[in-house]
């Protein structure tokens, strides 16, 4: 796929430096950015065209599948012309080659690379392999960089239902995972004292998430809080109890165990960063 220039002679909307590329943006409202200017993209039916074709970049997406999520289901009579027209304004306001029509649908056709959607994730897969052969710093590096990338809630102007809901629930996850493993990198660099303010603000956020009871757990310990640490694991049973009947896992119940046996293992020695 080529990269889409955004310019025009048409549109005050459209960039007029004809090397710049646009970023579309869908880790927060639905965006897109040519250099540093944020582009008028018009009403929410029209963002949401932009991010469902941004879903699947370079494929064609039928018009009786973006109408019935336009309209959750029941797209009103002149649904194929208003979305002619949506599609009209997109490419006003994008460039004449971003949002192209194809047999009886459309297409966003724009480089993934242009996509934060892309880039996160690619950063995120980085940060992890990182985490698993032992480079810890590089990992946070990469990991911070990917929840750098992040302005709000996943396509937070238009997930109301339909594919759009899906994807925004399937990042929000991946965020908390990136968010996880970030904290995951700066335990194993020694940064337990620090993370154990962030900590207790999570899970009071995520009070479900059982990774970061146990993060919070292990920081307490390792920041010479012991009882702190115990009454945080009671605390992380009582709420998984309560309102999941759940046990804890078996990997924060041997974190216990280690603790009351003082059996933690300290923080490893660090490799190089990169």
């Amino acid at each position: 796929m080529q990269h889409v220039l955004a310019s025009t002679k048409d549109s005050p909307d459209v960039a007029r430096d004809g090397n710049a590329a646009m970023d579309v943006r869908l880790l927060g409202p639905v965006e897109v950015v040519v250099g540093e200017r944020v582009l008028a993209l018009g009403g929410r039916k029209q963002r949401a065209l932009l991010a469902l074709l941004a879903l699947e970049p370079g494929h064609v997406i039928s018009v009786d599948v973006l109408a019935d999520e336009l309209w959750n289901g029941d797209p009103p009579p002149g649904a194929t012309t208003t979305l002619r027209s949506y599609a009209s304004r997109l490419r006003r306001a994008l460039g004449p080659d971003a949002v192209v029509a194809r047999g009886h649908g459309y297409a966003l056709e724009t480089a993934p690379e242009r996509f934060d959607v892309y880039r996160f994730e690619r950063i995120l897969r980085q940060g992890r392999e990182a985490l698993g052969r032992g480079a810890a710093g590089l990992a946070a590096d990469h990991l911070r960089a990917a929840l750098a990338l992040w302005r709000g809630p996943a396509l937070g102007d238009v997930a109301d239902s339909g594919r759009l809901a899906l994807e925004a629930r399937r990042l929000d996850e991946l965020r908390l995972v990136c968010l996880e493993e970030r904290i995951e990198a700066d335990l194993t660099l020694g940064h337990h004292v620090t993370l154990v303010p962030e900590l207790e603000v999570l899970v009071e956020q995520e009070p479900f998430r059982e990774r970061l009871w146990r993060q919070l757990v292990l920081a307490l310990y390792r920041s010479d809080r012991q009882a702190e640490a115990l009454a945080a694991y009671r605390r992380a049973r009582d709420v998984l109890a309560e309102e999941h009947g759940l046990a804890p896992s078996e990997e924060l119940a041997q974190l216990e165990h280690a603790i009351l046996r003082h059996e933690v293992k300290a923080v490893p020695r660090q490799e190089e960063r990169h």
